[in-house]
């Protein structure tokens, strides 16, 4: 509901986001991605498991140009 939310509001649909949930079945993993979510992580993870997966989406450690 709140990916969806954020999806249908102008002020935020473009806002990446990667979903984390203990509810990893195929259907809440396809509902989250045609709404637009980039991943779907599911609990539980580690924390070498979450950086991994959010490395794709951002640059840790630089600096923006």
């Amino acid at each position: 509901e709140a990916l969806a939310a954020l999806k249908a509001n102008p002020a935020t649909r473009d806002i990446p986001v990667v979903m984390l949930s203990a509810d990893g079945g195929k259907d809440n993993v396809d509902r989250a991605k045609q709404l637009g979510a980039l991943n779907f992580i599911t609990k539980p993870f580690t924390g070498d498991a979450l950086v991994t997966s959010l490395s794709a989406y951002i640059n840790f450690g630089q600096k923006a140009a």
